[in-house]
């Protein structure tokens, strides 16, 4: 089943569900067509899927239509366009939790907003950095607003997996630097969290720079941080959060009224290790299947 026209509104399956389904890209970029592929492969798993009728729109060409029934939004520009829409079931995928958290709070009280993020919980992370760190007792992370505010929730997932944490906050400003040298000094491993407004890829070059300097592994949120010198990553394809993405939509469409929204991580993730990196380190890195293996049991023992 090809995917919808970039650009134009296009009918990806057949016309006998009248409450059309639309998703609105936030642009051009490859991840977001990829995220509605893996969508409408989803959808054509099922015989409900493969009757619902679906369109594709994208910024900043095109915009959300008024005869739409469900409006899925695939990234944060297309999420903060669809919230300008009256009574229309919305759901955002593929955006940061920080940056939805801020979308959310100008949401109606009547408006039905949910969303699937594009980064992982922290404590996958972290179960990632003691499957590869058996015996490491400090984990330094780099905290913006949104790690700030769940602290308290990140000390006690910390603590389950055996760490102590050493946690840098910054506002994304001139004290971004102060604080990445402070990690450095003090961290035995460091978790790169996803907080783009500290972390960018300035800083994130730096960080890495500085570790690969002092041999501090750095556990990352995506393939590029392994690329450019991070001991390994967790991460999500944009396919497989299309895939999920297409799961709530055929909840939606079994209970329409009824429905209501997910706000959650993604559910499948993806390991990368740099094996340069862990050799310079001395680290015995088993095979990824082994590692994903370890990562879930250490996420299920430390709930």
């Amino acid at each position: 089943m090809a995917a919808a026209g970039i650009g134009c509104s296009t009918s990806v399956f057949s016309h006998s569900d009248p409450a059309p389904v639309e998703l609105l890209l936030s642009g051009r970029h490859q991840a977001y067509q990829a995220v509605a592929d893996g969508l409408l492969q989803g959808l054509t798993r099922t015989a409900a899927g493969r009757r619902l009728r679906v369109a594709q729109q994208q910024l900043p060409e095109s915009e959300p239509s008024a005869e739409a029934a469900l409006l899925v939004a695939v990234g944060a520009r297309a999420c903060e366009r669809v919230l300008e829409q009256q009574a229309v079931p919305i759901l955002c995928v593929f955006i940061p939790e920080g940056r939805f958290r801020t979308l959310a709070a100008r949401k109606r009280a009547d408006q039905l907003l949910g969303a699937i993020f594009i980064d992982q919980p922290i404590v996958r992370q972290l179960a990632l950095a003691r499957a590869l760190l058996p015996n490491a007792k400090r984990v330094g992370l780099l905290a913006g607003a949104q790690l700030s505010q769940a602290e308290v929730a990140l000390r006690r997932a910390a603590l389950a997996l055996g760490f102590r944490v050493n946690l840098e906050v910054s506002d994304g400003g001139k004290d971004v630097a102060p604080a990445i040298r402070a990690l450095l000094q003090r961290a035995e491993l460091i978790v790169a969290a996803f907080e783009p407004e500290v972390l960018s890829v300035s800083t994130a070059r730096w960080l890495l720079q500085g570790a690969h300097h002092r041999r501090i592994p750095v556990i990352g949120y995506s393939a590029a941080y392994v690329e450019a010198g991070a001991l390994a990553a967790i991460y999500s394809s944009p396919e497989s959060i299309g895939e999920q993405t297409a799961g709530a939509v055929l909840a939606w469409a079994r209970q329409r009224q009824r429905w209501r929204p997910p706000v959650s991580y993604p559910e499948q993730f993806e390991l990368s290790i740099n094996a340069s990196v862990a050799s310079a380190l001395g680290i015995d890195a088993p095979s990824l299947e082994v590692l994903a293996e370890r990562v879930d049991r250490l996420i299920g023992d430390s709930r």
